[in-house]
């Protein structure tokens, strides 16, 4: 069985999704074993079954490809945010 941890993170302007892949459920520890969400950390621990190693690699290598689209529109999204202060600031010096 291979075990996938998504963690949730509260970010400035976005929730993103922090995905790890192990290949051993013990990696995370006694506790999380094959349970299904802890609130208390907030993650959710999903186990995968009957899937090849070779589904596992192109499930890891998808979800790097997530991880890395939300770490662009993470950057993108304070860009806009910076952008969007800066205008209204702007807007309430122009009416000073």
């Amino acid at each position: 069985m291979y075990l996938i941890r998504i963690t949730h993170e509260r970010l400035k302007c976005v929730t993103g999704l922090i995905v790890t892949i192990c290949d051993r459920p013990d990696q995370f520890g006694e506790s999380s074993g094959y349970s299904r969400g802890n609130e208390q950390e907030g993650n959710e621990d999903v186990g995968i079954e009957g899937i090849s190693e070779e589904e596992f690699q192109a499930l890891d290598s998808l979800l790097d490809q997530l991880n890395l689209a939300l770490d662009d529109w993470e950057q993108k999204n304070e860009s806009v945010r910076i952008q969007l202060i800066e205008l209204l600031n702007s807007i309430k010096n122009d009416r000073s």
